[in-house]
């Protein structure tokens, strides 16, 4: 994005905050002002800002998803995978449990049901993570 100065090239900012004009046509800012909720009022600027901020909280999430996807096409990451499945498989048969079923065990996880880091099972027992 083209960075709009004033005078000597200084930025157009005042405490943290940086200025910018967008040209947007007449009927997309009246279709925000119809759907934007009552506590924004006419305030496009809020609008756009909050707009802004969940577009990069969403290329963020994408980011992060390719990331996990090519972790998780990857060969040495999957033998890993398994190999730590394996060893939780042996620790839960000592402690007289059943395995679960995981990626070693034909079951996939989709990326909605990936754990996440911090999530518990009952009983307090950690999530078992392994690849999809």
């Amino acid at each position: 994005m083209k960075r709009h100065t004033r005078g000597a090239g200084t930025p157009r900012t005042t405490h943290g905050t940086i200025r910018r004009s967008f040209a947007l046509p007449r009927a997309l800012v009246d279709q925000v002002a119809e759907a934007a909720p009552p506590d924004y009022g006419s305030n496009l600027n809020a609008v756009v800002r909050r707009v802004l901020e969940d577009y990069v909280a969403r290329r963020r999430s994408e980011s992060l998803d390719a990331a996990l996807d090519a972790m998780a096409a990857d060969p040495a990451v999957r033998a890993a995978a398994a190999e730590i499945e394996s060893e939780f498989d042996a620790f839960e048969a000592r402690q007289g449990r059943e395995p679960e079923p995981g990626p070693a065990h034909g079951a996939t996880a989709s990326k909605s049901a990936r754990p996440r880091a911090g999530t518990e099972r009952p009983k307090g027992r950690p999530v078992r993570r392994g690849t999809p």
